[in-house]
Parts: structure tokens; sequence; C-alpha cells
């Protein structure tokens, strides 16, 4: 048996050789836990054990390549054994029991009957055999223990792990096999999961082992190809002596919660970003529904100044023109809202793809004409498709698109409207145009509500008509978007939408106030400098400075440009308006307050932007007055007369 265990083929005895396999497996499969002893030199050590003495003690066959008898025995007895050994050793002995306390692989003690006989050739005192035959009446504290401590952690919803100091695995619980894909039992990370998972674990195992406490980690672990994370908390085993023996980790699954607290930080995010939204939109409606309302509003307090001198039919045509852009407003606010809502119900219906794009051409070609710009059509791709569509819809949605193209384009340019089929059941409607092109970091942002991107070719439009076209667009169950665009190139933007069948009688289808205030002139005289993109509101500004004296207006469309005339012609007072194309007002307002030149100059704003937030950061930026849009003319005019005679006081309200 000796020879068998130390790697011999085969044992021959006195009388016959016996096969080593057949004697392994008798050895290995023994009811009766057995190890083999190597005496001499050193002291005992065991040199092999089968299975049952394994199970007995709680380890696996090959920890005990690695283990000391004086870890196996009882403190207490350790002595008493190694005495027993060196007389079996020397002849002194027999080969009779002895009750003894083993210690099993969990620190606990076990009473068992002992006993050793020498084993080899007659004479030969190297080697051993040792065997616990005879236990306590009491049952095997280890075996229970073992049996209750794998059922109680077999039942916690969690990953529930011990592993030595070799970061083998020496007990898990079910969750923990369903994890692994079987048993780890004697195997480490690196052999059942992948290095960067393994590397995880290592090293928040070596951290806790150098600590010689709990600690807490987050960590994470693959499970059919999904990525889990985990609250782990691991803490050490100690020895007798105190010192760590093993380490113990308890790892629960919060992947759900992981998600449910992403999920909430969006809510909460998204609820953030609404609220700026909707106080952006407020104040930009708040703006855009003054601005042609303050011009109405002027023109009218002007023609109640009795004696005043004024071009009627100009005047009257101004007024109109501010109340139609201010009714065209009213009424796309009030289609986006509808459409967004669902109160504004498409009626969708086979629509031959050419017939709205026809008409659309008709109604854009003699603005095209006066802008010089070409404007192009390809109806091939959409000679015989129909789409499912609401036909006076789509017609508005490309005299839309149309006009943006027409309008945001250069002397010379090209409109250009195609088709191109996406899919088999998609047709996509294009319309490029060859102006100045849209940043990709704008794509999105053109289709929010009074998003402009002005540029000096074109400083006019609330920025909803493609506010609008999205939302109806969207409601056909359609797609609209940009394309491409470059630079100085253009840009192309598309609808797509569902192709249908054409109808039967497709041949058939066809493509149908204030109270009155007297202003009295005075003798005062200036120069007064206003910075404001709409040319409507400085003609109303000229002739209503007109009644307080002999003053001077210059006028700057551009935040840039009224920088460098507030430098150039020294004016006595400065009107600004906060929404420039160019700049924000209120870095105009900084950089007049910062340069020498200017930093003396009153500086007046007149603004659609009501909102107290706005009227207060204006104030700390150096505005010495805040007037909102529209006009009361009298107060305004008292002011430019407080300014320009020298009685003003700075008061921003």
């Amino acid at each position: 048996m000796l020879a068998l265990m130390s790697g011999t083929k085969s044992v021959r005895g006195h009388e016959a050789d016996v096969d080593a396999g057949v004697l392994e497996v008798t050895f290995l499969n023994s009811p009766c836990p057995t190890a083999i002893l190597a005496l001499g030199v050193g002291g005992p050590r065991i040199t092999a054990v089968n299975r049952a003495f394994a199970e007995l003690l709680g380890y696996r066959t090959d920890d005990f390549l690695t283990l000391r008898l004086g870890e196996l025995v009882a403190p207490g007895d350790l002595d008493s054994v190694n005495g027993w050994l060196a007389d079996l050793e020397a002849g002194d002995a027999a080969a009779t029991g002895r009750t003894l306390n083993w210690l099993n692989a969990l620190g606990g003690e076990m009473r068992a009957q002992t006993r050793v006989s020498l084993t080899g050739p007659p004479g030969d005192r190297s080697h051993a055999v040792l065997f616990l035959d005879g236990l306590s009446q009491a049952p095997s504290p280890f075996g229970d223990m073992r049996k209750l401590l794998q059922d109680i952690i077999d039942g916690v919803p969690a990953l529930v792990f011990i592993k030595d100091l070799d970061h083998r695995y020496i007990l898990v619980n079910r969750w923990a096999r369903q994890l692994f894909g079987g048993d780890c039992v004697g195997l480490t990370d690196a052999d059942i999961t992948i290095p960067e998972e393994a590397e995880q674990f290592r090293r928040h195992d070596l951290e806790t082992l150098a600590a010689g406490e709990p600690r807490e980690f987050e960590e994470w672990a693959l499970h059919d190809g999904e990525r889990h994370v985990y609250y782990s908390l691991k803490f050490p085993l100690l020895d007798h002596e105190g010192r760590p023996d093993a380490l113990c980790g308890v790892s629960t699954d919060i992947t759900e919660l992981k998600r449910a607290e992403a999920a909430a930080r969006e809510a909460r995010d998204e609820a953030e970003r609404a609220d700026r939204a909707k106080s952006a939109l407020l104040s930009r409606v708040s703006h855009e529904l003054r601005t042609p309302l303050h011009s109405v509003l002027g023109y009218c307090q002007l023609l109640q100044v009795d004696g005043l001198a004024l071009d009627v039919s100009a005047t009257a045509a101004r007024m109109a023109s501010a109340g139609n852009h201010l009714l065209e407003l009213i009424n796309d606010l009030l289609e986006v809202s509808r459409v967004e809502q669902g109160q504004d119900h498409v009626r969708l219906e086979p629509v031959h793809a050419c017939d709205p794009v026809n008409d659309a051409v008709d109604i854009m070609r003699p603005l095209a004409d006066a802008r010089d710009v070409e404007l192009a059509v390809d109806l091939h791709g959409g000679l015989h498709e129909f789409v499912l569509a609401d036909r006076r819809r789509l017609h508005q949605v490309l005299l839309n698109l149309m006009s943006n193209g027409v309008n945001y384009n250069r002397p010379g340019g090209q409109v250009r409207v195609s088709f191109r089929r996406t899919a088999p059941d998609l047709l996509r409607l294009l319309v490029s145009d060859t102006g100045s092109g849209i940043a990709r970091r704008d794509f999105e942002r053109v289709f929010m509500p009074f998003e402009r991107l002005d540029g000096p070719e074109h400083p006019e439009g609330a920025g909803l008509g493609l506010a609008v076209s999205k939302s109806l667009i969207e409601a056909m169950d359609g797609t609209i978007g940009i394309e491409s665009s470059q630079a100085g190139q253009g840009t192309t933007l598309f609808v797509e939408l569902r192709l249908v069948a054409p109808p039967a009688n497709a041949h058939e289808l066809v493509f149908g106030a204030r109270s009155r205030v007297p202003v009295r002139g005075s003798a005062v005289r200036g120069r007064v400098l206003y910075i404001e993109d709409h040319a409507a509101n400085v003609e109303l500004m000229r002739q209503a400075l007109g009644q307080v004296g002999d003053v001077e207006l210059v006028a700057a469309d551009r935040g840039e440009t009224g920088l460098r005339l507030a430098g150039e012609v020294h004016p006595d007072l400065i009107l600004l308006d906060l929404h420039l194309p160019d700049v924000p007002g209120e870095t105009v307002l900084g950089a007049l307050k910062a340069d020498p030149r200017t930093g003396s100059v009153p500086v007046v704003v007149l603004s659609a932007d009501a909102t107290p937030g706005r009227v207060t950061r204006a104030g700390v930026a150096g505005a010495d007055h805040y007037l909102t849009k529209p006009l009361d003319l009298a107060e305004f005019l008292r002011v430019v007369e407080a300014v320009l005679d020298g009685t003003w006081k700075r008061a921003t309200t």
C-alpha cells in the first residue's frame, strides 16, 4: 500500500504481486477513514488519505499533500500523538487504539477512536497506517455542522462562499453553483470566470485579508453574457491565534436595484430638463409674441399723437405686417399644442406623392424668383407612388421645408426637390438647398420650438416651422430630419412616409389696446444708439424719438456692430435688445460696461423677455433701466428725456 501511494505501479509482497490499480481503488473507496503516515526525521507527516478520511474532516484528498498532522489533531492531544508515534517507530508501543480529538476544516473538534499500525516489510518502521474507526457515541460535530451549514447557506438568496488562502473555494451555496455552472469547490476564480472578473475578485479578497476585518465592495459578474452588479460583503475567518485562515463572502445581486436607481436618476434629470425647457419656452414665447405686438401698439400710440405727420399708408402696412406675424405665431403655437395633445387628428389616406409637391412648388416659385433662387423638381421617384398621409398637412410641411430652403439660401442658389425609396415600403422626399449648412450638433435643435439658427442673410422667423412640421409628420407615423449638411454647401432635409397601394380611384384624386397717452415734444438733444435686429422696431423708434427733440438715432442690427459703433459715435444713450442673432444681449451689455469709452453711458434694455430672472440679471450686469415690449411709449419717452436732459437716476426694475 505504501508503494502504491508513493506512485509505484505495483506492490510485490512475500507471496504474490498485487495489482496497484486494484489496491488503489480499494484504499480510496474503503468506508473506514484511513491515512498513511511517513515516520522518521522531521516528525510524522501524511502521505495519502482515502475519501472517507477526507470527507470526515471536511477536506479534499489533495488538500492533505500540504496539511501537517499538527493541523488536524487538537492542540491538547498533539504531544500525546507525537509521543505515541515516536514510540511506535521505536518499537515500544503496540497497535492499540486511543481516543483523540480531531480538527475539521471549519475548526471544530470531533472525538474519534484512533488506531495506528506499521505497514511495509518486517523491520520497516518508516510508514504507518492510521484508522479512525471508533467515533464517540455523540454524532460527529463536523458532519452535522457541515450539513447544517450547507442547508442554511443554500437557503440564502445570495452567493455565499468560503475560500482558502490560495483563493480556492472550500464551500459554496446553491446560488453560487448556479452562477458558476456547477460545483466549484477546489477551483479558483481564474478557473471559472474571465480574467477581468477573476482579477477583480482576487483584488478585493486580498484587500479584505490584509485589513483583517470586513470589507464591502460593488462587484460585477457575467450571467449568460449579461453583466450583473453585486454588493459583496467579505470578511476573514481567523484561526485560534487570530490570523486569517480563510475568507468568507456574501454577494447579493443588485442589478435591478441599480437599474431602478438609474431610471430614477434619468426621470429626475428628465423632469429637471423639462422644467428648464418649460422656463426657456415661456421666455421665448414671451419674446416672440411681444415683438410684433410692440410694433403694433407703438404705431398705434404714434397715430394717437395730435398733429404728428405720419405716412399713414406705410404705417398701416407695417402694423398689418406685424399683426399678421403675430397671428401666424399664435396659430403655429396652437397647432403644435393640438398635435402634441392628440386633439388635432390627421386624416390619413392614400396621397399621390407628386401632387402636394407640385402645389407647394407653384406657391413657392414667386418667392424663389424674388430671392434669385432656382427651384428645381425631379418627380421621377414619385410618379407612380402613393403614400399614407394627410394631404393638407403634408402640403403644409412641404411649404415649410421649401420656404426654409429659399430663405436661408444665397443669391444664385438652388432648392431641389426629389424622391428616393429607402425600403420596400418607405418613400423619402428630399428637399436640398445650397445655403450655409447646419452644424451636426444643431440637427435636433432646429426641430425644437423657437430655435432659430439665424444668420445675416435671414434674421426673420420665429423658429416654429420645423417644430410644427415634426409634430405633423410624426402624427402621420412618418419621420422627418436632416439627411446631410455641409458648411457652405447646403442642407438636405427629408420626410419619410409609408408607401401604400394606389386606390381604385387614383385617377380621380386631386392634389384644395392700450389707452390713449398724449406725448408732447421737448427740446432735448442727443445721440441714441439702438442695438436691435428687427427693422420695423428700429423704424418705430426713429419716429418715436422724433417727439422728444433733436435726437439722432444710430442703429446696429448685430451685437458686434453695436459694440463697434458705441466706441465710434459716442452715444448719450444706448438702447439694447437682449435677443440678438450673433451674440447674447447680456454679453453685449457686459462688454459695454467694461469698456472705459462706454462704461458710463446709460443703457436701457428694451426686450420682449419680461421674465423676472432676466430683468434681475440685466440689472446685475449694469443695465440702467429695463422696459418690456410692447412699450408704453409715454413711459419710454420720459426715460429718454430724463437721460438726455441730465435728470436721470439709475433704477432698474
